[in-house]
């Protein structure tokens, strides 16, 4: 009987020693999806190879182009903006850039400078970035040359 009861306890002990080692054997990940899922995907997953739209681009095919005719207030060359005063006496900012397209002023956009006082119809887009000059048109004084 007394070899029975040590035969016992040492399993025992053996049993209950190995349990921590089985359990930190175990995956310590989590278990896999499930091959049927509950809810279907909300979107498609992209495909990697075709590049994702730009922001910019999106933005720019979203924006509506709009027409304000004024007169020329300032231009800021470090900020690339202008200001204009429209007929009801508000002044409303444009940045222009690169592609602004500039009519009526010798040397584009730094021609402008020279301009203040000048009448000036400004089409832009209102997106995202604020409102960005597409083409600034001077008008000509009567009797007057650029």
């Amino acid at each position: 009987m007394q070899t029975f009861k040590r035969t016992f306890v040492m399993l025992s002990a053996v049993g209950l020693l190995s349990v921590p080692a089985y359990v930190a054997a175990q995956d310590p990940q989590p278990p896999s999806q499930p091959s049927t899922p509950s809810q279907p995907p909300s979107a498609p997953r992209p495909d990697p190879a075709t590049p994702a739209p730009m922001p910019s681009d999106s933005a720019s095919q979203s924006a509506k182009s709009q027409t304000v005719k004024g007169e020329l207030v300032s231009v800021d060359d470090v900020a690339k903006s202008i200001t204009i005063k429209d007929d009801k006496g508000a002044e409303q900012k444009f940045t222009y850039d690169d592609k602004t397209d500039v009519s009526g002023a010798r040397e584009g956009v730094a021609g402008l400078a020279t301009r203040a006082g000048s009448k000036v119809t400004v089409k832009f887009t209102d997106g995202a970035a604020g409102k960005l000059a597409t083409k600034i048109e001077v008008q000509r004084a009567p009797g007057s040359q650029q």
